[in-house]
């Protein structure tokens, strides 16, 4: 095999899925690791849904997947480029080209630009046919074998990017199985009593696990629909430009040397296609084992949930009842001290009766005194006036005795006997007025 020929093994990074997703998928993986440890936006949904270790492992498969999709995406702009070119081969002058041309074309495609797009590539593969072969002889046939050689090439470089694709899923459920285990496996039913939250929130977190997983391989699936589709229609475009190019410029003369390789060709495809049925097989086969295995692991979670429902309705059903004799009790308890709280009411309205009728006797006593503080001041008023009378006798007794001595020496001046005259009268009465 020529240099020319060596050349096209040499697949680009867009058919090299896992160096593609070491050089560029790795390095992304970091960075959106590091990026969701120090970002300032999105902090609680980063702390929530990046907690668990399997996510990141989610992330870094996501990272690394959608590493090869930029490759591929990137690559496919020179392939759309190659295919716009229309100088790979000189001009068709509707003279049959010789094989020795076909070398030459070969050598020019595999040294100009674009070298390692699947035009390129088709163009010298098929070229060198033609000079290994020294004719055209079966290139027909050769050009099918290697349409479908690039769309094997083309289907294995999409194997690393299904891995990832169906494994992110399967993280998710592992990592869900063992938040549920983690969260179930220290339950204990004074647990369950004093917080069930507890267990739920530790559910909650468990499936987020899935919840990341499913949501990245969304993301992957649709990427790699987007990126098969354009990279089909590539490959279609360039059956459609070999078909159109090459056969019209050779001589298509067909010998025994061409019917063997042509039978060749066919063996090899018919084998190519066992292949890939029996790999076709074994990847349905390990899918089928790994769903198997998930349907056991989601079957064994929902069993030890549903028996974690069972213990909390009995423990609840525990507590229910044991509410409803601590009320009864408390009821009891409330009646008894309600008849004695009434016996002791009872006890001290009796003792209360004294000491009320002693109030009252006081009160009557309180009314007798008052009446007998106005009749003493009734008395004091009168004494004060019977004084008061007294001294005005007093007073008159002096004018008497006065009047008795004017009346004397009256007397005595007018020789009036004594006991005669109108003064003796009137002593007689102002005496009696006296006492």
């Amino acid at each position: 095999m020529n240099d020319a020929v060596a050349n096209t093994t040499r697949y680009p990074l867009s058919l090299r899925p896992l160096a593609a997703a070491i050089m560029v998928g790795i390095p992304l993986a970091g960075l959106a690791l590091v990026a969701t440890q120090f970002s300032p936006v999105g902090r609680e949904l980063f702390d929530r849904y990046l907690a668990h270790p399997l996510e990141h492992v989610e992330l870094a498969l996501f990272c690394c997947g959608l590493g090869v999709f930029i490759v591929k995406l990137w690559s496919l702009r020179a392939e759309w480029a190659a295919l716009e070119r229309s100088d790979w081969l000189p001009a068709n002058k509707g003279i049959p080209a010789t094989p020795r041309d076909a070398g030459a074309w070969a050598r020019q495609v595999a040294s100009g630009d674009h070298a390692d797009t699947w035009l390129a590539r088709r163009y010298v593969n098929a070229l060198d046919h033609v000079e290994r072969r020294r004719g055209a002889a079966g290139l027909d046939e050769q050009l099918r074998t290697l349409a479908d050689a690039d769309a094997m090439v083309l289907e294995g470089s999409a194997a690393l990017t299904r891995f990832i694709t169906w494994a992110i899923p399967i993280l998710g459920f592992l990592g869900t199985v063992l938040g549920i285990t983690g969260a179930i496996s220290g339950v204990t039913p004074e647990k369950l009593e004093a917080s069930l939250s507890t267990v739920t929130d530790g559910l909650a977190l468990a499936f987020d696990a899935t919840a990341v997983a499913l949501a990245l391989t969304m993301v992957l699936m649709f990427t790699a629909s987007m990126v098969e589709r354009a990279e089909t229609r590539v490959l279609e475009e360039v059956d459609s430009r070999l078909e159109r190019d090459l056969p019209p410029r050779f001589e298509t003369v067909e010998s025994a040397g061409g019917e063997s390789a042509a039978a060749a060709a066919h063996i090899a495809r018919a084998v190519a296609e066992a292949m890939g049925r029996q790999a076709m097989d074994m990847a349905n086969s390990l899918a089928n084992a790994v769903a198997h295995a998930v349907r056991g692991a989601v079957g064994e979670m929902a069993g030890r949930i549903e028996a974690l429902d069972r213990a909390a309705a009995i423990r609840a059903e525990e507590t229910r009842q044991g509410m409803d004799r601590s009320t009864a009790n408390l009821h009891q308890i409330l009646q008894t001290q309600q008849v004695a709280l009434t016996q002791w009411g009872e006890q001290v309205s009796r003792q209360m009766v004294a000491p009320v009728q002693a109030l009252d006797r006081v009160h009557e006593g309180l009314g007798e005194v008052g009446r007998l503080q106005a009749l003493l001041a009734q008395n004091l008023t009168a004494l004060s006036q019977g004084n008061a009378l007294e001294e005005v006798l007093h007073q008159l007794a002096g004018a008497t005795h006065l009047l008795a001595g004017k009346a004397s020496r009256l007397r005595d001046t007018a020789g009036v006997e004594p006991g005669h005259g109108l003064s003796g009268p009137r002593v007689h009465a102002a005496t009696r007025i006296h006492d």
